[in-house]
């Protein structure tokens, strides 16, 4: 089968090792674009094109290929790739903010231009993507998959320990976990027939004692705080020296301290919630991010969102906003495309609904309220677990849980909080009932250094499994 792989770290033992088994099963591995290609042995595959991470992000070909030779599409190409289009403009707000609209779409179009060639010239059958396709060219060659009939292959790691799912298409999500979902229903499981990780991440949520905080976040928090801030910063400080721009840095520094910054636009809209009400809590995402680019769709605007829950809510209800604990960390308190000015203060306006303080508990939140929303966001699976409904609004991994009611407008929203109010509840059995599908229809594994660290499962373990999933994948697509 010929193939490309696209996002595999070339750095990580294993990931090489399961080329080389595919390889030697006589998988044709056409393509592979990777982050820290220097690392590996590349007279040991010949036969691969191999294409820098930073390469394809900035839209240079792979040494080797020619793209002078792949010439323009037409119009009526293109306009096959408008819902592409739309996503990836809101998409390269990640690393071409600075752009314009035409300059964008201009780019766009070369993007397309250059995978539409290549996949040409190499006719893969299947692409098999290390996670949600949410970098600009990997959308571009998702799609392009899409359009043409070539399969695809999407792992997802949904940060349960070192749990992963596989998938074809994002948008149906999990094949495998549905089909477990459907096996389970109806049926008595305990909490005993669920492998050990996901009972204790289980009890550890129910647990209202325990520390429940996710590790990426964990991981962000330390990685912005104390020595490493320091060293952030200072990476910052001699990296804008060198490009130049240290004195603009400075203005842009003051100017947010003692005039306008998102931060002190929060603070004028918050206000304390009052856990005496019925309320549906609406946790932010960072943004950038998969989670709402692509998986959100056009709910990637979260003010839309905000609007429509507004909107859906009974007379007597609430509405609490809390912006993501990582969002000013990451990003600072510089006013941006997804955090413009006005972003807060449009939200606090809207009816009944109020900012809460960002220093306010998150599980606290989840605890008391009536519901959470969430576009795809691991505070709905928390809920979940909590015995809460979830209000979510894009394509969440945990779509087909007990308890999770999409929503698409206003309508939807509606029907679901008419439900809730009525008195809609989980049970329990419903609950370990879904573990026990996602138990099943996962697997433990990762593709990254970052998720390794975070993750407990052993290199030989990582190899096998993901060889595995692999192969039965292709079986399954052959």
């Amino acid at each position: 089968m010929r193939v490309f792989l696209i996002g595999w770290c070339g750095s990580l033992p294993e990931t090489v090792e399961v080329v080389s088994i595919l390889k030697n099963k006589s998988h044709e591995i056409k393509y592979w674009i990777l982050s820290n290609d220097s690392a590996i042995d590349k007279s040991k595959f010949p036969e691969i094109v191999f294409h820098n991470f930073f390469d394809a992000m900035n839209n240079r070909p792979a040494e080797g290929v020619d793209d002078s030779e792949f010439p323009p599409l037409d119009k009526n190409f293109i306009k096959r790739f408008y819902e592409a289009e739309s996503i990836i403009l809101t998409m390269m707000n990640k690393r071409y903010e600075w752009m314009g609209i035409e300059e964008r779409k201009h780019y766009y179009y070369r993007l397309l231009q250059y995978w539409y060639g290549v996949i040409e010239r190499f006719k893969p059958e299947v692409i098999v993507f290390s996670s949600i396709p949410h970098a600009s060219y990997e959308y571009v060659i998702y799609f392009l998959a899409r359009e043409l009939k070539i399969k695809t292959v999407l792992f997802e790691p949904f940060w349960i320990n070192d749990r992963m799912l596989i998938m074809n298409d994002y948008k149906i999500g999990s094949e495998r976990l549905f089909r477990e979902v459907e096996r389970v229903r109806g049926k008595q499981f305990a909490l005993a027939d669920v492998s050990a990780d996901l009972t204790e991440y289980y009890l550890m949520q129910i647990n209202k004692s325990a520390d429940a905080t996710p590790g990426y976040l964990k991981d962000i928090k330390k990685t912005y705080s104390g020595v490493n801030w320091i060293r952030v910063k200072s990476k910052a400080f001699w990296g804008s020296i060198r490009r130049g721009i240290f004195f603009e840095r400075v203005v842009n520094f003051l100017f947010k301290k003692f005039w306008r910054n998102l931060k002190k636009e929060y603070l004028n809209v918050q206000s304390k919630p009052d856990f005496g009400r019925k309320y549906v809590y609406f946790p932010l995402h960072y943004q950038p991010e998969c989670a709402t680019s692509p998986l959100g769709d056009i709910f990637v605007d979260q003010l839309l969102a905000a609007e429509v829950l507004s909107a859906s809510l009974p007379d007597d209800w609430l509405l609490y906003i809390k912006e993501h604990p990582a969002q000013w960390l990451i990003r600072g308190i510089n006013y941006f495309s997804y955090r413009y000015e006005g972003y807060y203060k449009k939200m606090s306006k809207l009816k009944n609904t109020k900012i809460v303080p960002m220093e306010m508990d998150t599980y606290a939140l989840i605890n008391n309220a009536a519901a959470v929303a969430t576009i795809t966001g691991t505070a709905g699976w928390e809920a979940v677990l909590r015995g809460k409904p979830a209000l979510v609004f894009g394509y969440a991994w945990y779509k087909h849980a007990p308890g999770v009611f999409k929503i698409d407008g206003v309508k939807s929203g509606r029907e679901a909080l008419q439900k809730i109010a009525a008195g809609f509840a989980l049970s329990e059995q419903e609950i370990i009932n879904y573990l026990k599908a996602l138990d099943q229809g996962s697997f433990r594994g990762y593709f990254h250094y970052r998720k390794k660290i975070l993750n407990k499962v052993s290199k030989e373990e990582n190899t096998v499994n993901l060889l595995n999933t692999l192969l039965q994948e292709f079986e399954n697509i052959g």
